[in-house]
């Protein structure tokens, strides 16, 4: 087997990376991989940095994880707030604090750095918040509607796009509604995109990528993952599941509520929800939920269009957990 190199990062995994498919491809993830019981054999080494100089060294939920030109690591932790470390492991600065002053928020719900990694956006209920990345200081606050916004990423100008999961009324799929929304500098909504009429679900929106661009992960009733670069959102690659592919809106189809749904869809027979997208030098890497709720990581290679794949039951944590890719 060939191995594949990680750095760990105390309790956090980091994959090798930046690169891609120069088109539109379509990966069939059960048929190009094949299933291995210990990952153990596909890594050659790994490399731990300790954390140092910092009483911050246990984080309970990391929201998302950030690397700059110069190897530093943005973390956003539910507990923590945004911790930076350089990429020896030595703690840089916080960003931002909890509180209601100038520099604050209320509310973290997600990050994300500009192309050129100058500056760093904090997306609150109702704000979103920039600092300079390499001085930490506050630039400013700039107020959006107040709406059930999930995720962040950045657009030329001082700009963002936001991405909104569902309707305000998680229930009414009566109508179309646009899931992404781009603001100018100013707070204004200059575009939408992506009309929807199914659901949702609100984890692993956005992943950092090549060259400091973002993934947006396929939706529900999609199969295509998309690039988002300069503001603008394009194919990278189609995800077929093939005959295990989940039917086009089965939480409304499996039950009369939404709750009861979700807890259908999850536990069906076929793969869905695919998140966590990461792309290397060489590879893809992504999570999916499969049959019965059961957790697999797919890899692929770019050139060979073959991989692996491994399955951790449900409820019990995975072997590996990627974070974050870079050069």
């Amino acid at each position: 087997m060939k191995k594949i190199t990680t750095i760990l990062i105390t309790l956090i995994s980091i994959s090798a990376c930046v690169g891609g498919y120069n088109e539109v491809n379509t990966i069939y993830p059960l048929s190009q991989t094949v299933p291995v019981d210990n990952i153990s054999e596909l890594i050659s080494h790994t490399d731990t940095i300790p954390l140092k100089d910092s009483v911050l060294r246990f984080f309970p939920f990391i929201k998302k994880m950030l690397i700059d030109n110069d190897g530093n690591f943005i973390l956003a932790d539910e507990q923590n707030g945004v911790i930076v470390y350089d990429k020896d492991g030595t703690f840089v600065r916080q960003i931002g604090s909890e509180g209601r002053g100038r520099g604050e928020y209320t509310s973290l719900i997600s990050i994300c750095m500009t192309e050129d990694c100058r500056q760093i956006y904090l997306l609150q209920t109702g704000s979103v918040l920039k600092f300079n990345l390499p001085d930490g200081e506050f630039v400013n606050k700039v107020d959006i509607p107040i709406s059930n916004y999930d995720d962040i990423c950045p657009a030329p100008d001082g700009g963002f796009i936001l991405f909104a999961s569902n309707p305000e009324n998680e229930s009414d799929f009566s109508t179309d509604f646009f899931a992404l929304s781009r603001f100018d500098s100013t707070g204004r909504c200059v575009e939408q995109m992506l009309p929807r009429k199914d659901y949702v679900v609100s984890m692993g929106i956005f992943t950092q990528t090549a060259e400091k661009q973002y993934f947006m992960r396929p939706q529900e009733g999609s199969d295509t993952l998309f690039r988002i670069a300069g503001g603008r959102v394009g194919p990278f690659c189609r995800i077929d599941f093939e005959e295990q592919a989940i039917p086009n809106k089965y939480v409304f189809t499996s039950a009369d509520n939404t709750f009861e749904g979700f807890k259908n869809y999850m536990k069906s027979s076929y793969y869905k929800l695919p998140i966590y997208f990461h792309n290397t030098a060489g590879h893809l890497l992504f999570t999916a939920a499969g049959p019965e709720a059961a957790q697999t990581t797919f890899i692929i290679n770019h050139s060979t269009k073959k991989g692996y794949r491994w399955t951790t039951p449900p409820r019990t944590p995975s072997p590996l957990t990627v974070h974050a890719s870079d050069s």
